[in-house]
Parts: C-alpha cells; sequence; structure tokens
C-alpha cells in the first residue's frame, strides 16, 4: 500500500511539470498565445494564489495544533 502511495505521489509531481513541454511539443502555434494568457494571468493573480495557498497551509496547521492540543486535555 505504501508503495502504491508513493507511485501516485510521484505520478501527480511531474504531471505539472510535464504537461506545459508537452504542450508546447503538440501544438508549437497555439501555445505561444496560451503560455503567454497564462502568464499574463498568473502575473496579475499571483498575490492572490499565494494567500491562498498561505491560507490553507495554515488552517490546516492550527486544525492539527488545536487537534495535538486536544490529545493531552
Amino acid at each position: 500500500q505504501e508503495i502504491s502511495v508513493l507511485i501516485l505521489f510521484c505520478l501527480v509531481a511531474t504531471v505539472g511539470v510535464l504537461v506545459p513541454p508537452v504542450i508546447f511539443l503538440l501544438f508549437r502555434e497555439k501555445s505561444e498565445a496560451f503560455f503567454g494568457k497564462m502568464k499574463v494571468w498568473l502575473t496579475r493573480f499571483s498575490s492572490l494564489i499565494l494567500f491562498v495557498i498561505c491560507f490553507v497551509f495554515g488552517v490546516l496547521f492550527l486544525y492539527q495544533g488545536i487537534h495535538i492540543v486536544s490529545l493531552y486535555r
């Protein structure tokens, strides 16, 4: 079971790295416009994306901390 979770993690982790080059190789003409739009979108919403990621991790850590403290009461 642990090996299947590790394999799943590796597959999910590599998808984000492999998708852009594959898109570029398959759709060269359209990929320039697509990646240009993605760059504009990511630049425009980078602060919001960072906020959401930090908020999710903050809530996760807060939950874990409260859970651990509640175990010792």
